[in-house]
């Protein structure tokens, strides 16, 4: 292993187990997060106190410990609140942003407790990175950050250079915390179902496909993602869900005025950035591969793959 902490080893013997779901972003985080927020009394799942279904409030206090109510570990205390009467169902955490905390120690520190308080362990989801980058542009620009672009052009070293798709983070991520195990999901889009089938069997219950409202995962159109854009510009800092819903009355308008320029293509990937996508997944799996057979983590795989 090329990266561990130092303390906290996983010393817990508590019968209960917590699982840590940490994304990355794009790889079927939503579409999971919905089917753990309706699976009702089987798990115990802490209400998201924000907008969207996953714990992006709790990854926050992580990673900005001054918010935190009296400073405590957030997931353990998320833990203890529990109110269910039912002893021995999984506590089961979600976040995109759970990334951010493999590379913050005082975050670390807190997963690296909750290994010690309770039987924890890790779920990464995986996509090819080659199916991600449109997606992974889309959701920086949701988020405010307009550098992927010099007027229409994209910067594409932008987009990957935080590495949550790299090697890297990979073994910080597995070797941050004293996980009893890691899981990693390889998700395949042609397989929808997999993924949910998949989170059963490391959980150990029985979760339902569910739908997902269509505005949760819809891919923007080229056009719009450029009227959002432009939103950012102009009114910086302004709720991402007000600037989006605006670029989608400004794209619909748009496509009734001109339904051709609407209809604009996202441009290609250039050979450069192209490759690099390509070194880096294949980077990514390689590292995989080796911890699987180092018996580090456990790879959970369509039948595609």
């Amino acid at each position: 292993m090329k990266w561990r902490i130092p303390f906290f080893r996983g010393r817990s013997s508590a019968t209960e187990k917590a699982f840590v779901h940490i994304g990355p972003h794009k790889t079927g985080t939503t579409h999971i997060q919905h089917v753990l927020l309706n699976a009702g009394d089987r798990i115990h799942y802490p209400e998201p106190e924000c907008k969207g279904p996953g714990h992006a409030y709790l990854a926050g206090q992580m990673i900005h410990p001054e918010t935190a109510l009296d400073k405590k570990n957030v997931l353990i205390e998320s833990i203890r609140r529990k109110k269910s009467p039912k002893f021995g169902i999984p506590h089961v955490f979600s976040a995109e942003r759970f990334t951010e905390c493999a590379f913050i120690p005082h975050a670390v520190k807190q997963f690296a407790e909750l290994s010690e308080f309770i039987h924890s362990e890790l779920i990464i989801t995986h996509r090819p990175i080659q199916q991600l980058a449109y997606s992974i542009l889309q959701e920086r620009v949701k988020h405010g950050i307009i550098q992927d672009f010099r007027e229409r052009e994209i910067v594409w070293d932008n987009v990957f250079r935080h590495g949550w798709y790299s090697e890297q983070f990979l073994d910080r991520a597995v070797g941050m915390a004293g996980w009893r195990k890691v899981h990693i999901v390889m998700v395949d889009g042609r397989q929808p179902h997999f993924l949910t089938d998949a989170f059963s069997r490391i959980l150990g219950v029985p979760l339902s496909p569910t739908t997902v409202p269509d505005h949760q995962n819809a891919r923007l159109p080229y056009m719009q993602m450029l009227f959002l854009l432009a939103l950012h510009q102009e009114e910086p800092g302004l709720d991402k869900h007000i600037q989006i819903e605006r670029s989608r009355k400004q794209f619909e308008a748009l496509a009734k005025a001109d339904p051709v320029l609407a209809g604009t293509p996202y441009p290609p990937i250039p050979e450069k950035p192209s490759k690099f996508i390509e070194a880096l997944e294949s980077s990514m799996c390689r590292r995989m591969d080796e911890l699987e057979a180092e018996g580090i983590v456990t790879i959970h795989r369509p039948s595609a793959f």
